[in-house]
């Protein structure tokens, strides 16, 4: 918590040709974030400083011509921990 904050966010996402049963798009992503807190904090805790997280995903489409309306995409995530600054 905080008064104020930035982020950056970062994502290549990658499209394949693969359409299993020609129900599916299958793509992948890459992504990373950064950002901090600062400010003063109403709550009273302490602000952990700068945190950065990164991962790949999994992403699952409807295929064109497919009779699948729902859900239109499915996603699965897998990142790093948080990496918080050396105190």
């Amino acid at each position: 918590a905080g008064s104020r904050r930035w982020l950056f966010t970062a994502e290549q996402r990658f499209f394949t040709n693969w359409h299993p049963l020609q129900l599916f798009n299958v793509g992948a992503a890459v992504f990373y974030d950064i950002g901090a807190v600062a400010g003063r904090d109403p709550l009273g805790t302490q602000i952990q400083g700068i945190l950065k997280y990164m991962g790949l995903g999994l992403r699952l489409g409807p295929a064109e011509g497919s009779r699948i309306q729902s859900p239109p995409s499915i996603k699965a995530d897998k990142w790093s921990p948080p990496c918080l600054p050396e105190s």
